[in-house]
């Protein structure tokens, strides 16, 4: 099949709260989480990178999981080819934004809506610049609006394991999603197992309307909550 970035998100994007919703049969450990952050808590890219393969591979189209060690963790993508280029679809890409201290956690206990809306990334893979900017943007913007304030929050001060410039930001998130570094992964039986549990739900459920992706340059001001750390495969 053909494929595009856009396609690909108006396939997914009415299935997402189908898919947060089968995270959720899989443990505790997704379900204390609200459905719309399941994609996004620690250890959850592998399971979700292979949900998305699964599902785009229903859908005709040629997908596999890549993996790469990148700042101390490792991280998992689902890689679609095509006649054209390859696109990424990165269902954890929000993992790394706790990095720099942002956080779900932060959000809620401030009321503060800092964390992006987006719950993944979708892109052909020469757009990885476009997208390294839009996300060294919503970290910049995090640490402007909250420079030396005090919320009195027990998550506050924010953990900045990293304070950057803008520019190093961009570098970073540019490295980040280089299709390059990425291996191909093999899943673990119980994985691909779960996996298809999930996508076994999708044919089932009605479809639902929901889930934006940032796939080009946008102003940064819609933001949401997320935190994703993927060490844990």
């Amino acid at each position: 099949m053909a494929t595009s970035h856009e396609n690909i998100e108006s396939l997914l994007e009415p299935h997402l709260p189908v898919i947060e919703e089968g995270l959720g049969d899989l443990g505790f450990r997704f379900r204390m989480y609200a459905p719309d952050h399941r994609m996004r808590i620690a250890g959850a890219c592998g399971i979700v990178s292979e949900t998305l393969r699964q599902f785009l591979e229903t859908q005709d189209y040629q997908a596999s999981v890549r993996i790469r060690d990148f700042m101390t963790l490792q991280h998992v993508i689902t890689r679609v080819e095509g006649a054209g280029e390859p696109t990424i679809v990165d269902g954890s890409y929000s993992q790394f934004f706790s990095r720099f201290g942002m956080t779900t956690n932060y959000d809620r206990e401030t009321d503060r809506t800092h964390f992006p809306s987006e719950r993944l990334l979708i892109f052909p893979m020469s757009q990885k610049e476009v997208v390294a900017d839009w996300a060294a943007e919503v970290v910049d913007t995090f640490w402007r609006r909250t420079s030396g304030q005090n919320d009195g929050s027990e998550m506050w001060p924010a953990k900045f394991e990293y304070k950057l410039s803008r520019e190093t930001l961009r570098g970073l998130f540019a490295d980040l999603w280089d299709a390059s570094k990425y291996e191909p992964w093999q899943p673990s039986e119980s994985f691909v197992s779960e996996a298809a549990n999930i996508v076994a739900r999708l044919g089932q459920a009605p479809v639902r309307q929901e889930a934006v992706y940032p796939v080009q340059k946008q102003p940064i001001g819609r933001v949401g909550s997320s935190e994703h750390r993927p060490h844990d495969l």
